[in-house]
């Protein structure tokens, strides 16, 4: 299990909280939980809410669809120091996709709801990452 200054560690390589002082990242670190998941773990299904964003530490994440005949694609393969589900964190949506894990995997999960708690003693944490999201159009 990483400890919260590795934790921190790989969150500095994670574009979305690039925008992040050293001390923001610390406290999201502080807010994160870890699982290693083995292959073929489903993280969260095409159409359900979701409720926390999902940091790839190590291992790789198929994003998959299905199309209108019930048949998975596969729409890309996230890795490592990447992050998905951000939408989550601010919109109250469905899941665009299914993402399932495709090698053992270390994944950092941020929920949202934690992270809503900490943007309210820390505003600049908000700003940060809408900076960091805006930034990747």
């Amino acid at each position: 299990m990483l400890n919260t200054v590795q934790k921190v560690e790989a969150l500095q390589h994670v574009p979305l909280f690039e925008e992040l002082s050293g001390k923001d990242r610390m406290l999201i670190a502080l807010i994160a939980t870890e699982e290693v998941l083995p292959p073929e773990t489903l993280l969260c299904e095409e159409g359900d809410f979701g409720d926390e964003l999902f940091l790839i530490i190590e291992g790789k994440i198929s994003v998959e669809k299905f199309d209108s005949e019930g048949s998975v694609s596969q729409l890309a393969v996230i890795a490592e120091n990447s992050c998905v589900g951000e939408t989550s964190l601010f919109v109250d949506q469905p899941r665009n996709a299914t993402l399932r894990v495709i090698e053992t995997s270390r994944i950092l999960f941020i929920q949202k709801i934690l992270l809503h708690e900490l943007i309210k003693d820390y505003p600049q944490i908000a700003v940060g990452i809408i900076t960091s999201l805006l930034s990747r159009q």
